[in-house]
């Protein structure tokens, strides 16, 4: 991560572990860091997601999340869910 992107996780504790329920990917403009801030917001969820430690969650839920993107000066708003696959919609 460049010094100008930063990620901030909202994150709650349940019974089988820490869950993620806001992911906040902050880039300075649009294109630094080599990805647009909603696409590396969806990575991120994915990839804080599929961690062997939250195995339990997701066999029993959708583990449903919000992503928060901001681009100075745009900001978008996703969900995610993990299905048989990841999937993230504005």
């Amino acid at each position: 991560m460049s010094p100008s992107t930063f990620r901030f996780i909202l994150s709650t504790t349940v019974d089988a572990g820490t869950v993620s329920l806001l992911i906040i990917e902050f880039k300075n403009e649009i294109g630094v860091g080599g990805n647009d801030p909603g696409v590396q917001g969806a990575l991120s969820y994915r990839k804080i997601w599929c961690e062997d430690s939250l195995l339990s969650v997701r066999e029993s839920c959708c583990c449903p999340s919000f992503i928060l993107s901001i681009a100075d000066p745009y900001i978008v708003v996703q969900g995610g869910v993990l299905t048989d696959s990841f999937i993230v919609q504005l």
